[in-house]
């Protein structure tokens, strides 16, 4: 009966893909048909993770069904013991499992509950009706950002542990590439990493848009190229000597008068409430700046010291 309707559900989805392949569905059974792919998808990966799961006990392999999902499944390690220990939490959170196994909430969605029950408590997560709501709702990306401000508000240090967490994985590395270009990759906390954003975006939107008024003169260049320069021009800015920043881990703290510029909105990052709000709070530079109206900080600090990613770099010495 089960590899039955294993088959039956392959040979289904095989002409479901050949129909839109085809371009003779309307363009409306095609949304329609895709809003129920989201349900499909998760229903296929809670059925992944419960067989994986009884396999592994019934074998008694102690993994929770990981190393089964990757022999035969072929999911990666990291995605199938992600998957595992979701499967494992939701085990205790019935609402939000109902909610997966009728394809109501994205598995990815219900990760990041597990992920909060895990840092809390499940009886308070599979609770509260509002969050599993937005885990219905919200695409992975927001509800992600959800669920992370929900789990600092219900910690008793208020996040703080998490955020040390993530902030001690900070890194940033260059190499040159095949190409004879110069890579660079990095990763900071969140709240350093939107500070860098929104400050790059904003110097690259006035160069962006300064382009645009002066087309004529040549060729614009594209956002990319404009990030890439603002990059470029707040790197090579000489550090202020008056800016004395600290690298104790801390969290950025909002500061106001002489000695910052401070910022009242998240810019094109999205957002920010509670704890996350200090990240964006304000940014430590020399002398006074100010904020755009897109959450970017503007200005040219007192003495002609400009406030730039070199005093970043100071003070996120290794993020």
């Amino acid at each position: 009966m089960l590899i039955e309707t294993a088959r039956r559900v392959t040979k289904d989805l095989a002409a479901m893909i050949s129909d839109v392949n085809s371009g003779n569905s309307a363009i409306s059974d095609v949304r329609e048909a895709l809003a129920i792919s989201k349900a499909i998808c998760a229903q296929a990966q809670a059925f992944q993770s419960a067989a994986a799961a009884s396999v592994a006990a019934r074998e008694r392999h102690g993994d929770g069904g990981a190393a089964v999902l990757t022999q035969t499944a072929g999911v990666s390690r990291r995605q199938a013991g992600a998957q595992a220990r979701t499967n494992e939490m939701l085990k205790e959170m019935p609402a939000a499992r109902e909610a997966v196994e009728s394809g109501k909430m994205s598995f990815g969605n219900a990760r990041r509950l597990a992920d909060a029950a895990a840092k809390t408590n499940t009886k308070a997560v599979d609770a509260d009706e509002g969050l599993l709501s937005e885990a219905a709702s919200l695409s992975e990306d927001d509800f992600a950002k959800r669920a992370r401000r929900w789990t600092q508000s219900h910690q008793a240090d208020g996040g703080e542990a998490d955020y040390a967490r993530r902030r001690a994985k900070r890194y940033v590395r260059f190499w040159d590439g095949d190409d004879g270009m110069v890579h660079l990759r990095g990763e900071f906390d969140p709240l350093t990493g939107r500070r860098i954003q929104n400050r790059l975006e904003a110097d690259a939107r006035r160069g962006y848009m300064s382009d645009k008024k002066t087309a004529a003169a040549g060729p614009a260049r594209s956002f990319p190229q404009c990030m890439a320069d603002a990059l470029e021009d707040l790197a090579l800015t000489p550090p202020c000597k008056t800016h004395n920043p600290k690298g104790d881990g801390a969290r950025p703290a909002n500061t106001s008068g002489s000695g910052s510029s401070s910022t009242n909105g998240a810019g094109s990052g999205g957002s920010v409430s509670g704890s996350d709000r200090s990240m964006v709070g304000s940014v430590d530079g020399c002398g006074s700046g100010s904020t755009d109206d897109d959450g970017g900080v503007d200005g040219v600090a007192g003495g002609g010291c400009r406030f730039g990613l070199s005093s970043v770099r100071s003070q996120i010495a290794v993020v």
